[in-house]
């Protein structure tokens, strides 16, 4: 795994723990996801987004070009406002700019 490449991690329902469902990598604002094996295997796993990251028996990842490489599903969960602000002082960086 490259240092552009992040682990995703859900909470199944009914499950006691989450679980590693596949890898999101970033490169030159280009997104990549690919589910695990293990969680393609897993029962009751759950599709992260039905339209855009299909749980299917397909092995190939998915490619992301639009938003600044980021699948909605993921820009759904990053942080907004507060915790956003937060985070750039923390990083002396500017998020809020970037497309």
């Amino acid at each position: 795994m490259s240092d552009t490449s992040k682990p995703v991690w859900v909470w199944l329902p009914g499950a006691h723990g989450p679980i590693e469902c596949g890898t999101f990598n970033l490169e030159n604002k280009i997104g990549t996801f690919q589910y695990r094996q293990q969680y393609r295997e897993t029962a009751g796993a759950l599709s992260l987004d039905p339209h855009n990251l299909p749980l299917t028996r397909a092995t190939g990842g998915r490619k992301e070009t639009r938003q600044g490489g980021l699948f909605g599903v993921f820009r759904d969960a990053s942080p907004e406002g507060f915790g956003l602000g937060l985070l750039e002082r923390l990083k002396n960086v500017n998020i809020s700019d970037r497309s």
